[in-house]
Parts: C-alpha cells; sequence; structure tokens
C-alpha cells in the first residue's frame, strides 16, 4: 500500500459523511431562519463552501491525530477491526506513511486555525470561543480525554452539536442568537453522535484499556446501557418539540424514525442478554475481548447506529429545504 494511500485511509474518508450531513442541517436551518428574518440576509453560499472545508478538515484532522497516537501507543496493533471501531491499522505499514499523516495533520490543523480566524473576523469575535474548544478537542482527544470517562463521553457529541452545528448557523444567518430550532437540532446531534461513540467503544474496551483509556463502560460497566436507552426515549421528545418549533406540518413525519429508534434500543437489549453474563463482565472489567461470535451479532446494532446518526439530520436538512421551497 502506498504511503499516500496509507494517510488517506486514516483520515477515515466514510466517516466524513457525518460532517456533511451536520452541515447540510445548519444549512437548512439558516435557510429557514433568512426565510423568516425581515433583514433580508442573503445565504452566502461562498461561506458555505468554505464550512464545508472547515467541517471536512476537522474531522480529518481529529480521525487523522487519533490514527496517528493510536499507532504510537501500539493500539492500533492489538484492537479487533470492524467498520465502525477498532482503527484502520493504515499506518502500521511505514515509519514513512506515519511521518506523512504527521505533516497533513499539521497542514489540517494550520488550515483550520486560518479558516477560524476568517470566520471571527468576518462574522463576529464570538466565534473564537467555539473555534478553540474545536481545536482543543481535535488536538487532546486521545492523549488526554479519551482518559476521562464523562469527558470522553461528552466530547464528540459536543464537538458536532454546539460547536459545529452552532457555529454554522451563526455564520450563515450572521447572528449569534440561537433559536429553539437550532438548539433542539444541535440537542438532537449531541444526543446521536454521543451514542455513535459510545457503542463503538464495545468491541475495543479490552483492548483501550491496556494503553490506559477508560471510559464510561469501564467506570460503570452495563449500567452505562441506561444512558443510552434514556437518549433513545428522550429523541421523539426532542423531534416533536422541533417539528412544533418550525410551525412545519411535514417535519412531523420525522417522528417516524421512533420505528429505527426502537429497533435498536430491543436489539442492543437482547444483545446484552444474548451475551454470557460472565462474558460480558469479564469485557466491563477488561480482562478479555469480545468473542468473535458476539462481535458478529453487535455489527448489525452498528451499523444501524451509524445509519440514524447520518440520515437523521439529512431527513431534517430535506423536509426543512421542502418546505423553505414551497
Amino acid at each position: 500500500m502506498s504511503v499516500v494511500k496509507s494517510v488517506l485511509m486514516a483520515t477515515r474518508p466514510n466517516f466524513l459523511l457525518l460532517s456533511v450531513a451536520v452541515l447540510t442541517l445548519a444549512a437548512a436551518l439558516s435557510l429557514h431562519i433568512l426565510q423568516q428574518t425581515s433583514n433580508a440576509i442573503p445565504f452566502n453560499k461562498t461561506h458555505l463552501a468554505l464550512l464545508l472545508l472547515v467541517f471536512i478538515c476537522a474531522h480529518a484532522a481529529v480521525n487523522l491525530k487519533n490514527e496517528i497516537d493510536d499507532s504510537r501507543s501500539g493500539l492500533d496493533a492489538i484492537t479487533v477491526k470492524t467498520p465502525f471501531s477498532g482503527g484502520t491499522g493504515a499506518l502500521l505499514t511505514s515509519p514513512q506513511a506515519l511521518k506523512f499523516a504527521e505533516r497533513l495533520f499539521a497542514v489540517l490543523f494550520v488550515l483550520l486555525l486560518l479558516l477560524g480566524g476568517y470566520f471571527t473576523l468576518q462574522i463576529s469575535f464570538w466565534l473564537l470561543p467555539l473555534g478553540v474548544l474545536g481545536l482543543g478537542l481535535i488536538y487532546f482527544y486521545t492523549t488526554h480525554i479519551t482518559a476521562m470517562p464523562w469527558f470522553c463521553w461528552f466530547a464528540a457529541g459536543f464537538a458536532f452539536g454546539p460547536i459545529m452545528l452552532f457555529g454554522a448557523v451563526m455564520v450563515l444567518t450572521q447572528t449569534l442568537t440561537l433559536s429553539l430550532p437550532v438548539v433542539l437540532a444541535g440537542l438532537l446531534v449531541f444526543i446521536w453522535v454521543n451514542n455513535l461513540l459510545l457503542l463503538n467503544q464495545l468491541p475495543d474496551v479490552f483492548a483501550d484499556r491496556q494503553v490506559g483509556r477508560f471510559n464510561l463502560w469501564m467506570r460503570y460497566g452495563l449500567k452505562v446501557r441506561w444512558m443510552f436507552f434514556s437518549s433513545v426515549y428522550l429523541s421523539p421528545l426532542v423531534i416533536f418539540g422541533f417539528a412544533q418549533s418550525v410551525q412545519m406540518s411535514v417535519l412531523h413525519w420525522a417522528l417516524l424514525w421512533v420505528i429505527p429508534m426502537g429497533w435498536l434500543h430491543l436489539a442492543l437489549a437482547k444483545w446484552l442478554n444474548s451475551v454470557e453474563t460472565t462474558q460480558v463482565n469479564d469485557v466491563m472489567q477488561q480482562t478479555r475481548a469480545l468473542s468473535e461470535e458476539n462481535l458478529a451479532k453487535l455489527r448489525p446494532i452498528l451499523a444501524m447506529n451509524v445509519i440514524i446518526n447520518l440520515l437523521l439530520p439529512l431527513s431534517l436538512a430535506l423536509m426543512l429545504l421542502v418546505s423553505v421551497m414551497r
């Protein structure tokens, strides 16, 4: 495998679709807000294109930094690889790939600084705190944040919701006032991105503990499942509140998401009950990894979690755009 291909794999291109989905929702919300305002602020397509660059660079940078740090710590060499977890192992192929990845990360980080500076000067200096928080999460996620259970759980959802979605809406609407629809959309993104990371940590508990990571599964064991289940119960209420707040009847169709969410809840509960209690306890206590049989049964659950994360914001965006363009 070539050095360039290895490094591109380490950015996890398929994961970057989440950034596109969140930005699409932010753009649709911004169009709705601009349509409702009397200030006649035009929708800036140049800013949208630059925001897409920011989102892709930020997401690629954190993925790349994670792969770099996991290669150096040895974690990538001991994880079980799935499409959703375990890293790529792409930087283990050669020292040249690792060095090139470090240079690319530096380029992405500098580019984010420049683009963040541009938006701060063009829109408002109040965007600066969001940018600083975002860069801090990118740089310290693997080395520091993954060792702090609650911060580790909170970080990803906070990055995609309050930082990325809120920040994009502020840029596109040129206002610092967050409306109720924006807050509720950000809450949905926060909930489901946190859920994405929470479930994706399950296959890696044994390997993660060996390199000093410490997440909620390690801290509280199976009690953590109730955090996940609670978010599934909360989500339809947030979706209903979102539909009511934008006053668009078409958005009530988004409540159909209760079906895949309900399936996810039942499937995870069934999987946890089907796995031998002794094995689950051993995994949570980091004394052994999940068996291949149990991991295979977990994969469809992880896949549905990804589908909800990608298609929920896209479906909300599509419904908003249909209503805005009528």
